[in-house]
């Protein structure tokens, strides 16, 4: 993103910032740096996260998938934080001019206040009986999960495919392990820094044999 970009995306992030209130998380990440993509946070409370914090589950499912390319925006997905609140989210997709996600503007709602008060106003109506209707939440994959560093995305994401492939990693052979290359490939994991030393010591090969079950696994799209 270029400092013009910058510059009145993080003036308009503050406004909304000061205009919605303590119940909107405010948060603009900027893609130039995937480990510190956070440029503006505010009314960090509601998720827990941090500026130090890498993107979501979810910020990583629009980078990796059409969503950000064929829409502007996603609005009222639901989600869970890392301290189990539900949250109500929406996404401004940033773009250049050749249709790159170069960002995100996000704001997080957190309307647990509102759903506790209504409660009380049953009670005191003697409508204890009363329920309030809740929403289910659309199983998108955007249950965001903040990880601590960059590479626990790409651990975790490794992690789920092994488990998938219900064989111990000693026992893999190698169409087995490009198989799982290949899972991982589709899902982007490779565009994280450091993803590629931490998934060839996990599947015991040399990263110059990872870059090669890589290329196998592209040609075979």
């Amino acid at each position: 993103m270029d400092e013009t970009t910058k510059k009145k995306y993080i003036l308009l992030a503050e406004f909304l910032h000061k205009t919605l209130g303590s119940e909107y998380e405010i948060i603009l990440h900027d893609f130039e740096d995937e480990k510190h993509s956070i440029i503006f946070l505010a009314n960090e409370h509601i998720s827990g996260r941090s500026k130090e914090n890498p993107f979501t589950d979810s910020t990583f499912d629009f980078i990796r998938d059409k969503t950000a390319i064929d829409n502007d925006y996603a609005i009222s997905h639901k989600g869970i934080t890392q301290n189990n609140k539900v949250i109500r989210s929406s996404s401004l997709f940033i773009k250049d001019d050749n249709n790159k996600l170069i960002g995100m503007l996000c704001i997080n709602f957190d309307g647990s206040k509102y759903v506790n008060l209504a409660k009380n106003i049953l009670q005191l109506t003697n409508m204890e009986n009363a329920s309030i209707e809740n929403e289910r939440l659309h199983h998108y994959d955007f249950i965001d999960n903040t990880p601590n560093d960059i590479i626990e995305v790409a651990e975790n994401l490794l992690d789920d495919a092994l488990d998938y492939s219900d064989i111990p990693v000693g026992r893999l052979n190698q169409e087995e392990k490009i198989d799982i290359v290949r899972k991982l490939n589709n899902k982007g994991v490779f565009r994280l820094k450091g993803a590629v030393t931490e998934v060839a010591e996990k599947l015991g090969v040399s990263e110059a044999t990872l870059y090669r079950y890589i290329r196998i696994a592209s040609k075979d799209k």
